[in-house]
């Protein structure tokens, strides 16, 4: 169906006149009267009664006018979106984040980033890494903040961000803190000794505590298998087992729920290179839109990223650059 004679159709039932909508939109009157007949050729039904030079819709034409409407309004919005997706300060970002980064480093991320393009939506989705890496492949997600190992799925693209230490966490009267080395470093062959309070195997931040359990030739007995850090971080404190944690300093600390962190002493792993790198997961195959774009440039200059103790810099890298945490 022709949009021109729809938008026609559309103002003639405003005017009811066709030599003042011919004047209006700037064309000669024949046409404007051939555009007509054409629609209501296709329609199988006149839309107005004659009166003259005036019109007056009829009961055909009430009931057409405000489906037109509608697919003006609807092309109009469609064009708008596609206008959109060429501003960097407009659009839509469909952003994935695992549970652990929710507290501390999204809010202060998109915080900043919404007073640079305050127009841009964010739509949010937390979960798992490997929920969120299926999400991002399938184009139900643009972007995912998650961690990095030496495993990284194929089709990914990686900008590193933030490099976390990784330590053991206990009570400050557990005793394992006596073994503790004269850097004040504990070896995991001390620690295993102990009973320690883990993620189940699927997530993979305990993917990477279980290949440092396996360089050290440990494997520690179990005193409870959780579901997030947070979890894990308040029955540490609780004195119920050790864990291995992301070092949380003060200002993190108070800006998240970090159950009984303030009674948890965070020890050094000595003889091991013991982090996880945290950055942004994008498709390959896709390029960035310029929002996600303005995205990504911004993530590199936030002060979020920058002032943290472990800021990693460098371009985003090439293929297989992404894998994720559980939390």
């Amino acid at each position: 169906m022709d949009l021109a004679a729809l938008h026609l159709f559309a103002r003639l039932a405003e005017t009811e006149n066709m030599t003042v909508t011919a004047a209006e939109l700037g064309l000669p009157q024949p046409t404007l009267s051939r555009s007509l007949a054409r629609l209501e050729r296709e329609l199988g039904r006149p839309l107005f009664a004659r009166h003259g030079r005036r019109l007056k819709l009829n009961a055909h034409g009430r009931a057409f006018l405000p489906h037109a409407r509608g697919a003006l309004s609807g092309i109009e919005a469609g064009r708008a979106a596609l206008r959109a997706l060429d501003d960097p300060h407009h659009g839509t970002i469909r952003l994935g984040f695992l549970h652990s980064l929710g507290a501390w480093l999204v809010p202060p991320l998109l915080t900043g980033f919404r007073a640079l393009a305050p127009e841009v939506e964010f739509r949010l989705h937390q979960s798992a890494a490997t929920d969120l890496h299926e999400m991002l492949m399938s184009d139900d997600l643009d972007a995912v903040l998650t961690i990095v190992d030496e495993t990284r799925p194929a089709g990914t693209a990686w900008q590193p961000l933030i490099r976390e230490e990784l330590v053991i966490a206990s009570t400050g009267d557990h005793p394992v803190l006596a073994h503790r080395d004269a850097e004040g470093g504990l070896a995991l062959g001390d620690a295993a000794r102990h009973p320690f309070l883990r993620l189940s195997a699927r997530h993979q931040m305990q993917r990477l505590v279980d290949r440092l359990f396996a360089q050290a030739g440990v494997s520690p007995a179990t005193a409870f298998e959780g579901s997030d850090l947070a979890t894990l971080r308040g029955l540490a404190a609780a004195g119920l087992g050790l864990a291995i944690l992301p070092r949380v300093d003060d200002a993190r600390t108070a800006r998240g729920p970090a159950s009984g962190t303030a009674a948890i002493v965070q020890t050094r792993i000595s003889g091991a290179d013991a982090h996880r790198d945290i950055g942004l997961a994008t498709r390959q195959a896709s390029a960035p839109t310029p929002a996600l774009q303005l995205f990504r440039e911004f993530l590199g200059t936030s002060p979020t990223v920058v002032a943290h103790p472990g800021a990693l810099t460098g371009a985003a890298s090439g293929p297989g650059d992404a894998e994720g945490d559980e939390t």
